[in-house]
């Protein structure tokens, strides 16, 4: 890091520079992971709800059709988006 006004190196630690005085900026925090990434996780009870179908029509959608899914330790787990492009893939044009 560089000071803004005399390009005098600075090491991090420092409010002030210690050439010609000017404040040091504090660096911005780092943003936490946005919240729709999280909240587009869903188990199993939602992705049913969200498919608008059982719990067991999940588990053959699965097994026979390809519903995508990711394991989170022992438990399923769906992205929202992925389900979203999967079914809009399946739709039969009449």
């Amino acid at each position: 890091m560089k000071c803004s006004k005399c390009s005098t190196a600075l090491n991090g630690n420092e409010k002030f520079c210690a050439e010609c005085g000017t404040p040091v900026p504090k660096p911005e925090p780092k943003m936490p992971e946005p919240q729709e990434k999280i909240s587009s996780i869903m188990t199993m009870s939602q992705a049913a709800k969200f498919m608008k179908v059982s719990r067991c029509q999940i588990y053959v959608l699965i097994k026979n059709d390809g519903l995508p899914y990711f394991w989170l330790g022992k438990r399923r787990r769906f992205i929202k988006d992925e389900l979203l492009a999967w079914s809009k893939n399946r739709q039969v044009s009449a």
